[in-house]
């Protein structure tokens, strides 16, 4: 349960997001969706939990440990049963981005797919009311999730992999999340493989040793 003041904190980042010029509403054009965006509808609202995994989201893009970026596509994503028709589309995104799309099923399903790119792009940090463009070198595996997702699969991406790229229903451009240095991945949570709410432990050291 999301206490009184962790609640209060979760409405003030709300605040700052609407009013922050070419922050994070700047460079994450439906940043909402990029980290939740159920299947079914009876699940889309923001409960308490989603809530404080949203904005602890942002809290790190606010200090730095993630990053932001926008890759076009020019149209939106089809179904998952779609393959070719989303790899048609896929095949087109501007250089030095590539991408794959090949959604798995199942218990034991983790993405849609992978992103790459090959030579150092831009990306946007915080904070919110400042942010910076860095470059980021090349990578050849960040998970890409398309359509719908959960905001703890989202969570579970950026702690484990380091990355996320989101292309959800009704975007035309990919919404790219990594953690752009080594040091940066030493403050994620570790996740825990468990059922039910997510819990972060924010105790363990990291990632560090699997950069």
């Amino acid at each position: 349960m999301v206490s009184g003041d962790q609640y209060q904190a979760i409405l003030e980042w709300q605040t700052k997001l609407q009013g922050a010029e070419g922050g994070l509403e700047a460079c994450w054009e439906g940043w909402a969706d990029a980290l939740h965006q159920p299947h079914f509808e009876r699940f889309r609202r923001w409960n308490f939990d989603a809530a404080r995994l949203f904005a602890q989201a942002v809290s790190l893009w606010d200090r730095g440990v993630l990053a932001a970026a926008r890759v076009e596509v020019g149209n939106y994503p089809e179904c998952n049963s779609a393959v070719a028709d989303n790899n048609v589309l896929l095949a087109d995104l501007p250089s030095p981005f590539a991408a794959e799309f090949d959604p798995q099923h199942g218990a034991s399903a983790t993405d849609d797919g992978r992103l790459w790119w090959s030579a150092p792009i831009e990306m946007k940090v915080g904070p919110l009311r400042c942010p910076k463009v860095i470059q980021v070198g090349p990578r050849f595996h960040t998970p890409l999730e398309v359509g719908s997702t959960h905001i703890e699969q989202s969570w579970v991406h950026i702690c484990r992999s380091l990355g996320l790229a989101r292309w959800p229903y009704g975007s035309r451009h990919i919404l790219l999340m990594v953690v752009p240095y080594a040091k940066a991945s030493t403050v994620l949570p570790t996740v825990p493989y468990s059922r039910g709410p997510m819990v972060l432990d924010w105790s363990t050291p990291g990632m560090e040793d699997e950069w």
